[in-house]
């Protein structure tokens, strides 16, 4: 399961969840996210934004690598950074669009311009700003 978020997240300090390779993880990651944005004051337009960008980004690493990943929302001067870390060293990979798929990072590019990945030894993190 979902490690539960800090109980005081309106502090506003890094939090970092380990999401496993389970059924209905990605459900749990977007209500933690949802709640934690939520307490931290962030509008609903802005909420869902980063919902929506961490659905990409975490789906596709479930559905891309056998182990988990780590998901990390560090607040930053703009609004939060979230992060994605998993152990595949391959990056995303563009793909035309269709009715298999193929759309998440054109909803990356549109919600979270400027998205990175940077690949480390162990595999890769992804890092997406959404502004407040």
């Amino acid at each position: 399961m979902v490690d539960e978020p800090p109980a005081s997240p309106h502090l506003r300090e890094t939090i970092r969840w380990n999401v496993p390779p389970e059924p209905g993880t990605l459900r749990l990651v977007r209500h933690a996210v949802r709640d934690t944005l939520t307490a931290w004051g962030w509008t609903h337009e802005r909420v869902h934004t980063a919902v929506w960008v961490t659905s990409e980004l975490v789906g596709n690493t479930l559905r891309h690598t056998d182990a988990g990943a780590v998901l990390t929302l560090t607040p930053v001067p703009h609004g939060v950074r979230l992060t994605v870390t998993d152990t595949s060293p391959s990056p995303p990979v563009r793909r035309t669009p269709g009715p298999d798929g193929g759309h998440g990072l054109r909803v990356l590019d549109a919600l979270a311009p400027g998205w990175t990945v940077e690949l480390h030894p162990h595999g890769k993190s992804i890092h997406a700003d959404i502004r407040t």
